[in-house]
């Protein structure tokens, strides 16, 4: 794979950290709708699962913009 499709991927990573409580929210409300689940524990199971999701997408960016180490070499 060629550097700059690496650096793409590890920038769609980093901007999903932001989009993930805007995406997992929505579809906790809807998986959890055929249940007889309370409000609050949709939106504690979303968050839950949007924290979860962010940190991934947060380590993996940070993997990939910190491949090659920090600074000139």
């Amino acid at each position: 794979m060629s550097e700059s499709f690496i650096d793409l991927i590890g920038k769609v990573f980093w901007y999903l950290i932001f989009l993930t409580p805007i995406i997992t929210l929505p579809v906790t409300f809807r998986l959890n709708r055929l249940k007889n689940v309370d409000k609050i524990y949709e939106i504690i199971i979303g968050i839950t699962l949007a924290f979860i999701l962010s940190f991934f997408f947060y380590i993996f960016s940070i993997l990939i913009i910190f491949r090659n180490g920090v600074g000139p070499s």
